[in-house]
């Protein structure tokens, strides 16, 4: 493993650690989900949302401090939480969506929520949120992983490897994750302790030479991240769970991180030798993140590879990515983009992913 390796994962990574009918969404998706989230209930007397937790999220932002509820409030909020629902057949992307009525407040504050609550339901329903089967194996849950990227990711990590050098080669892998959920750090964690049989507490050790960006920020870090103040993976809620992660994440018109981690990343994936770029979508703004528009090609090195998914893509609009999108990223010649999920990707360049 020469060189450092960023990887780079969007929305379409997280979606194979679902199982077959439930799970992490893809963007067409998650407006589904959102959309359904404000979904209203008609009684005699009133119309309210049929999510009960939504319901009360948007009560709780409709109380102010010392308890006093504002119907006014309340009403802008179901206004703008049924924009949203209605507009979500329409829009792009639910990012997309936000970011035209970044001046909206409320709505922002809903989609936000509704967004939270999409993912810990995914988390908590993913294949890697499974438990122990009561003889108190986790044979099953790896089983089901191990036609995922994450495994086959792991594979890489761990061929010829022991545990005195593990550490050194997360110190050369850097992940800039421009998801808002934790899958990557919960598998980390979980297959590093399962498979090297470490304590809790030499799992974290060892991890702490990984380093690992959410530019928009995510619904919280986990345990072995913080031991103070955690969400655990898929945790079980209430609606003032829901609106103290959401000021967590960030959406496009909000910006992203401190401006010091913005150049870290940008550092990192300048002298990174490998790319791979897992279900990214290669907005532009997420592309400014990686690295700034200014770069000039000739300064690029012919060593740098890139890799990188584009499921469900014609051939034009890989062309276009590969021209475009990555050209400050690596020379066009050693950019190696297909129409692959992020399992077969590392399946269909095996032996140069794994070096």
């Amino acid at each position: 493993m020469e060189g450092t390796t960023v990887y780079i994962l969007g929305a379409g990574a997280s979606v194979e650690a679902s199982p077959a009918t439930n799970g992490f969404p893809d963007g067409k998706n998650l407006k589904r989900i959102i959309a359904a989230s404000f979904a209203i209930r008609l009684t005699q007397s009133s119309s309210d949302l049929s999510d009960r937790v939504m319901f009360d999220a948007l009560v709780k932002l409709s109380t102010d401090e010392k308890g006093n509820f504002s119907t006014s409030k309340m009403n802008d909020l179901k206004d703008a939480s049924q924009q949203i629902r209605n507009s979500m057949p329409l829009a792009p992307s639910i990012d997309n969506f936000v970011h035209a009525h970044n001046d909206n407040e409320k709505l922002v504050s809903c989609a936000k929520i509704a967004i939270v609550k999409a993912i810990l339901d995914a988390e908590r329903d993913s294949l890697l949120a499974r438990s122990a089967t009561q003889d108190g194996s986790f044979y099953e849950k790896y089983v089901s992983l191990e036609e995922t990227w994450y495994a086959k990711y792991f594979w890489n990590l761990i061929q010829g490897s022991t545990l005195e050098n593990i550490a050194d080669r997360l110190s050369k892998t850097k992940f800039i994750i421009f998801n808002y959920d934790r899958c990557f750090e919960h598998f980390i964690y979980d297959a590093l302790k399962t498979y090297f049989n470490l304590t809790r507490e030499k799992t974290i050790e060892i991890l702490r030479h990984l380093e690992i960006f959410h530019p928009y920020g995510a619904i919280g870090s986990l345990q072995w991240q913080d031991e103070t103040n955690y969400v655990d993976f898929g945790v079980e809620y209430i609606a003032a769970d829901l609106i103290r992660m959401s000021k967590k994440i960030k959406t496009f018109t909000e910006g992203t991180g401190e401006y010091s981690e913005i150049k870290l990343i940008r550092s990192h994936v300048e002298r990174a030798m490998k790319f791979i770029f897992l279900g990214f979508s290669f907005h532009e703004l997420n592309m400014d993140i990686l690295i700034e528009d200014r770069v000039n090609p000739k300064d690029i090195s012919r060593r740098k590879k890139c890799f990188a998914t584009a499921y469900n893509l014609s051939s034009a609009d890989i062309e276009q990515i590969r021209r475009v999108k990555l050209k400050n990223i690596a020379l066009r010649e050693s950019i190696l983009i297909h129409d692959l999920t992020c399992s077969e990707l590392f399946s269909h360049h095996s032996i140069q992913l794994s070096q």
